[in-house]
């Protein structure tokens, strides 16, 4: 008896990745992770060092977490012919800004009302204040006037000196 192509011999496969960008700020970034391995790859199973994983080959992950993350690439042909990857401290997540904000009075009896508000988050180099939706400034101390009764929401979205941004109303 004779079995033809009963026996098969492969090359070793390459497994090789890289990244748009390795430092990003947490969940807001999407990542897209780049295969390099071997053109004979049928499987790919990567691990995001933070508890997620894909079987795509090139897939896109956020992190919500800040912190440094391993990433593996593990790679075969169907099935066979397994190689791995890992390549540590690959991800560095920066966490987001605590933003802290004050106001010089958040109660007034009468109209017109001078509203002063101040910043204090760490690091912050950039700074979007809104009343009710409307912007009034993008400076570190805003002064608004307000002549109307009512409720008014304070909104303020900051940028770190890394890129990173959060808000609070």
């Amino acid at each position: 008896i004779i079995k033809f192509d009963f026996i098969n011999v492969d090359a070793v496969l390459d497994v090789d990745f890289t990244v748009d960008d390795s430092i990003v700020c947490e969940g807001d970034h999407i990542v897209s992770f780049e295969e390099l391995a071997s053109s004979h790859v049928t499987d790919w199973y990567w691990d995001f060092g933070d508890g997620n994983s894909s079987v795509l080959a090139n897939p896109s992950h956020i992190y919500s977490n800040s912190g440094v993350y391993d990433v593996a690439l593990k790679v075969s042909k169907q099935g066979n012919c397994m190689q791995q990857l890992t390549k540590q401290q690959f991800i560095e997540v920066l966490p987001k800004p605590t933003v802290n904000f004050i106001a010089s009075d958040s109660v007034a009896c009468h109209i017109p009302f001078l509203i002063e508000l101040e910043d204090s988050t760490f690091n912050a180099v950039s700074w979007t204040w809104k009343l009710n939706n409307s912007f009034i400034g993008n400076n570190q101390y805003q002064q608004f006037l307000i002549d109307s009764i009512g409720f008014y929401d304070v909104f303020l979205e900051i940028f770190d000196d890394n890129g990173c941004k959060n808000s609070l109303i």
